[in-house]
């Protein structure tokens, strides 16, 4: 259950906010429950009310709920009430406060509540208090005052149950990355890199079909990249970019074709091509025109053999990423057609807390260029030039290094929630949770 907490002064505007985010939810068909606590006249501000009244959700009718009474302590006289809140998908409770920390007022509610997303109405002052009555923290703390605050309930309250499953299956991707990936760098199997990339894919459609939006599903990529982050070694420069513009490329061809087969083609196509450009633009960015060198004799092979006169390099890397876009495309489609037999495993799936042997990550990202390199010594390059791209090469290695090497979970999560991405934000910590409890 992802717990809210709505916390501002007396006066600030948190039942305004609840109400508009109530009556949003109950315009687009969403499970909701609660009630709001709308205050009568006030003798001046900050001071509470003369009177109370509840609006009960979903109906939206008001029912009286406490009068002023400054004999008693707190001064508020409270109607008898049997009220319940059904089970829903989302359940709102308005000024929470310190009759249900004493375990008074609706403090059985609390208690008895069912629901996916719970948001809570609080004093500020009160929220430490609520969270040690609650036995947990509040996942997110929301100002009334704050401008996106109505946005951000609303992205959290519709398909609560989205970032649940985009964070399961994120720790389920990071599994798969962290488990077989290492396997097969340590392997040094040819066309590791696409495999890797076609499962990502197939976990990636697994995952659209659970979710109310489906192209958030690409947030799924950046939760698996964020446990990549948090191992304690290996290679994570080319793994954690491939991974997170994976998930943005199928998101976008979600976003843009909706959840159909068409779609999982388009989307897996995307994968795969990049899986094979990104290589390739890394070699380039590493070694620079070398590259074209090295591959020119490949080139010239298959010209010979095809009887195509002269073929470019380009045509031949254009060639090899579509190649392995269409083959990805075509193996996520099929897996789409027999979407019954579901990769439900992967949800038991865990990410290691440490790799047994780092510096095979570390071989595996240089061996590319050590095959450029050889290419381009065999045809006839100066030991010189070959050394002055390896020297660039390591120069670039460590410059990218060293900016990932700035990158923290911590800071990840405290940055997507400084943005306002709190749905990623909690999809994250679940997955965290889950590779804690692994």
């Amino acid at each position: 259950m992802l717990l809210i907490a709505v916390a501002g002064p007396v006066g600030a505007g948190k039942s305004t906010l609840l109400l508009g985010v109530a009556q949003a939810l109950i315009e687009k068909g969403q499970s909701v429950a609660g009630f709001i606590q709308v205050a009568g006249e006030r003798q001046q501000p900050g001071r509470g009310a003369d009177t109370y009244d509840l609006v009960e959700i979903p109906s939206l009718q008001k029912t009286p709920w406490a009068v002023r009474d400054e004999t008693l302590s707190p001064p508020y006289r409270f109607l008898p009430s049997e009220r319940k809140v059904p089970p829903a998908e989302v359940v709102i409770l308005d000024e929470i406060g310190r009759e249900e920390i004493e375990g008074r007022g609706h403090s059985s509610l609390l208690e008895s509540v069912r629901c996916e997303v719970l948001i809570l109405g609080v004093r500020d002052t009160n929220v430490s208090a609520v969270e040690e009555r609650l036995g947990r923290r509040f996942d997110l703390v929301i100002h009334p005052n704050d401008k996106a605050a109505k946005t951000r309930l609303l992205r959290l309250a519709i398909g609560p149950t989205d970032w649940e499953s985009i964070g399961l299956f994120g720790a389920a991707s990071g599994g798969v990355e962290a488990t077989l990936g290492t396997g097969l760098h340590a392997l040094q199997l040819p066309g590791r890199g696409q495999l890797l990339s076609t499962l990502q894919a197939i976990v990636l459609t697994a995952a659209a079909e659970g979710l109310r939006e489906p192209a958030r599903v690409g947030w799924v990529s950046v939760v698996s990249a964020g446990l990549k982050a948090a191992l304690p070694s290996g290679s994570k420069v080319r793994p954690m970019v491939a991974i997170v513009v994976q998930g943005g490329l199928f998101a976008l061809a979600i976003r843009m074709l909706g959840l159909t087969r068409l779609a999982a083609f388009v989307g897996g196509f995307l994968v795969g091509a990049w899986a094979m450009a990104q290589g390739i633009l890394l070699q380039w960015l590493l070694v620079g025109s070398a590259l074209g060198q090295a591959v020119d004799p490949l080139a010239r092979w298959i010209a010979d053999r095809l009887h195509l006169g002269h073929l470019s390099t380009l045509w031949i890397l254009a060639g090899l990423v579509l190649l392995a876009g269409g083959l990805t495309g075509l193996i996520v489609t099929a897996f789409w057609s027999s979407r019954q037999k579901r990769l439900s495993m992967l949800r038991t799936q865990t990410a290691p807390t440490k790799t047994a042997r780092p510096w095979l990550g570390q071989v595996a990202f240089f061996l590319p260029t050590l095959v450029v390199l050889s290419i381009l010594v065999a045809t006839g390059s100066t030991w010189e030039a070959a050394g002055w791209i390896a020297l660039r090469a390591i120069g670039i290695s460590l410059a990218l290094a060293a900016i990932l090497s700035l990158v923290r979970v911590e800071k990840c999560l405290a940055c997507l929630s400084r943005y306002g991405f709190d749905g990623p934000a909690h999809a994250l910590s679940v997955a965290l949770r889950r590779r804690q409890v692994g």
